[in-house]
């Protein structure tokens, strides 16, 4: 097969360039229910917070049992791991969307098949992370996370679309079957593919969830990179919460606008993934921080943009930020970790991502409802870019890094010094 430009290198693996399309797949099933999950609850309840309370039922587990399926990951092969929990996301997806064709949905049903989704999450994300490393050797991981992170948003683009489409036509219903077919495709992908560069399990043994805690602890840099991701979870990745609330009180478009205000989001997205791919040079911590303060001044700006063109623009330049970030912490952290510890690294990462977002996605829903969803978006941005100049502050001190004022010949500059 012909070599492929750098942009998309990882794909002259076999095994990987059969895993994107599953992937791809994958993906704008879980966008399309997403979708339609958010606007079903709206509709049933009339309440920003129960959309964010379904968004907590979904990514709470991972929370709370996020370790535990990183030791799963560690201890069993992650491509059956992978099928069962496909496979088991289809049947509930395809459950959620027999109830609701049949008339009898009810807000309860959401949130305890969203919770059900969050128990497959707990293996399946630590799983699927950590599964890419398995496919690629280790100099093209950089460049396979940043084509998942692409896929993943190409198909944000389609996704919202589709199921705006469909929600709009048909209502939710067809939206979770369409899932449902979609993850039992993925799981007929992954159960044919042969990695080829797995490790053997490590033995068992006792302490197992303590030394993957403690090999995080000690390795300041995934431990600052897991920080500024639960930051980012925290304040930035609700966002959909607030958006079904602008479309609908602040834009008056109801789903096509909410499908579209997620899909411009989503290209953006796509568009910080595809320039990550083109850059070969590893992420360092500070690019991380600046990214995440970039990222917190757009929301902060967002909030008082009244028109919806204008704000949609913005929300450009969110998704580029976003992308461009979680590339750069998940590819510095898979390249940093040794290969026994990778599923409990790659599952507190997952938590720091998707827990944040079960703790503040009520929260967020609540100030939503009771002030408005712009100063929510003043909230998270203002959070962001206050907590990202703290742990700035925190790393500099521990890697004993100051800013230093140089006077030149024409005009004084700013450096980082390394205090001895």
């Amino acid at each position: 097969m012909r070599r492929l430009p750098a942009t998309f290198s990882a794909l002259n693996e076999p095994a990987y360039r059969r895993f994107l399309p599953a992937q791809l797949i994958g993906s704008t099933g879980v966008w399309m229910q997403r979708i339609a999950q958010d606007w079903l609850v709206l509709e049933l309840t009339g309440s920003a917070a129960a959309v964010g309370l379904v968004v907590a039922m979904q990514f709470a587990p991972m929370l709370l049992l996020g370790l535990w399926g990183g030791v799963l990951v560690d201890r069993f092969p992650k491509r059956r791991l992978l099928v069962i929990t496909q496979t088991t996301a289809a049947s509930l997806a395809l459950l959620l969307g027999v109830l609701a064709l049949s008339g009898v949905v009810q807000a309860w049903h959401v949130y305890a098949i969203a919770l059900a989704l969050g128990l497959v999450v707990v293996v399946d994300g630590p799983a699927r992370q950590a599964f890419v490393s398995e496919l690629v050797p280790p100099h093209q991981i950089r460049n396979a996370v940043s084509l998942n992170s692409t896929a993943f948003q190409f198909s944000g683009v389609v996704g919202p679309a589709l199921s705006g489409l469909l929600v709009t036509l048909v209502g939710q219903g067809w939206s979770f079957v369409v899932n449902g077919l979609a993850c039992s495709a993925v799981a007929a992908i992954i159960f044919g593919l042969k990695p080829l560069y797995s490790m053997p399990p490590p033995k068992r043994a006792p302490g197992a969830l303590r030394q993957g805690l403690r090999y995080i602890v000690q390795k300041s840099e995934v431990f600052w990179a897991i920080s500024l991701v639960a930051l980012a979870g925290l304040f930035a990745f609700n966002l959909p919460v607030l958006l079904a609330t602008m479309a609908d009180s602040e834009f008056g478009t109801g789903v096509s606008g909410y499908s579209l205000l997620t899909t411009v989001n989503a290209l953006g997205a796509l568009i910080g993934g595809i320039w990550s791919a083109r850059r070969s040079a590893a992420t360092r911590l500070r690019s991380l921080t600046v990214g995440l303060g970039s990222l917190g001044l757009v929301l902060a700006v967002m909030a008082v943009v009244t028109n919806q063109l204008a704000f949609a623009g913005l929300l450009v330049l969110c998704g580029i930020a976003t992308m461009a970030f979680l590339i750069g912490a998940n590819s510095m952290i898979q390249l940093t970790v040794t290969p026994e510890v990778r599923g409990r690294v790659m599952a507190v990462y997952t938590m720091a991502l998707l827990g944040g977002q079960a703790i503040a996605g009520p929260a967020i829903g609540r100030f939503s409802d009771a002030f408005g969803p712009r100063p929510a978006l003043v909230l998270c941005g203002v959070s962001i870019l206050v907590v990202t100049a703290l742990l700035a502050l925190l790393m500099a001190r521990q890697s004993h890094l100051r800013l230093a004022l140089h006077r030149g010949p024409w005009t004084p500059k700013l450096h980082i010094v390394r205090v001895p």
